[in-house]
């Protein structure tokens, strides 16, 4: 997925409520498109690296169970009108401290 940084940061970034594997693309996908009006457009052909389910985080008895678990949060979000990731909250939630010099 390529975008503009402008229009992830628009949508308010990724979701935090998202949590596993599953979704989160497709999330970023359907704000960008219904917050913001930006069409899905094929750029040409990629090649995706494939893994099993060893190497994915998922909650739950499957990353399928995972993935439906995250698509029901994003339409209960998006049923309420709320299309605005987390970003903003995450940001305000981290804390960051410099490291020393050795």
């Amino acid at each position: 997925m390529f975008l503009r940084r402008a229009d992830l940061l628009a949508i308010g970034g990724f979701n935090s409520l998202l949590v596993g594997w599953g979704w989160e693309d497709v999330d970023v996908h359907v704000r960008l498109g219904l917050a913001l009006g930006r069409p899905a457009a094929g750029l040409g052909e990629g090649v995706h690296l494939s893994h099993g389910d060893e190497q994915r985080f998922f909650i739950g008895d499957s990353p399928g169970a995972n993935n439906q678990r995250n698509q029901h949060i994003c339409m209960r979000l998006y049923d309420a009108g709320q299309f605005e990731g987390s970003y903003a909250q995450d940001v305000a939630a981290f804390s960051y401290r410099a490291a020393q010099p050795a």
